[in-house]
């Protein structure tokens, strides 16, 4: 499903959907879905980035993001990690010049994307290319979009993921990371982890919300103390 797509570091002991659990991945004997591919793309790439050739670069990633998107990669002992996520750490730590020749290849790419999912209003195809794109400048605002229908249908941890990956990881995360971290405050006042009094500092702080301005207080006001958790079903308004 769309909510299942944001990947993370997968440790030794964890296991994904489908797949049986990774108690032992340095035994020969267990079967691990990396790719040697991506492993390729990825020295080749590494040669590239240090000769500065980064459109190149960019490109051999995007190839191998788009062909294996579902392998691992090997990043430590034991430890494995989704090819796509891990592409996508590296190109968020290219210099500025890296990032720019990226942008160049791949901005009009998510935009033309967007645009035609944009009427569908699919989580599941936005998620998709909120992840394929994601350094791209329009992938950190996406973030927004998806964390908002996640809290529409009630899921609060997905919609918490979306918005602490950016300010985690993506190079535009100073200029998202005040109004995305009002968002989490949001998230823990909805879901009752916090009281809306720890957050008085931020109360008044203006975020778009079902399309309209409104600040902190007024959003937790219009959710009220019935919000439906992610367990059951969302209130009807909501659906």
């Amino acid at each position: 499903s769309a909510h299942g797509q944001l990947e993370g570091p997968l440790p030794a002991n964890e296991a994904r959907a489908g797949e049986a659990p990774r108690a032992a991945l340095d035994d020969p004997d267990v079967y691990v879905n990396d790719s040697f591919e991506a492993s390729d793309a990825l020295a080749k790439a590494n040669g590239l980035i240090a000769r500065e050739r980064f459109a190149e670069a960019a490109q051999l990633l995007q190839r191998a993001v788009d062909r294996d998107d579902r392998k691992l990669v090997r990043v430590g002992r034991g430890a494995y990690t989704g090819i796509r996520r891990h592409i996508a750490r590296m190109i968020a730590g290219w210099p500025r010049q890296g990032l720019a020749e990226y942008r160049r290849l791949f901005e009009p790419e998510f935009e033309a994307a967007l645009r035609e999912a944009s009427n569908r209003r699919s989580s599941e195809e936005l998620s998709a290319i909120f992840e394929r794109y994601f350094c791209t400048a329009g992938a950190a605002k996406l973030a927004d979009t998806l964390g908002q229908m996640a809290i529409e249908t009630g899921n609060l941890p997905w919609a918490g993921a979306v918005y602490r990956r950016v300010i985690d990881e993506h190079p535009d995360a100073r200029l998202h990371e005040g109004r995305y971290a009002a968002m989490l405050d949001l998230l823990a006042v909805i879901d009752g982890a916090r009281p809306m009094e720890g957050f008085e500092s931020r109360a008044d702080q203006k975020l778009t919300w079902r399309g309209a301005e409104r600040t902190l207080r007024e959003i937790v006001e219009d959710i009220g103390a019935g919000f439906v958790s992610r367990s059951s079903e969302a209130p009807g308004d909501w659906s």
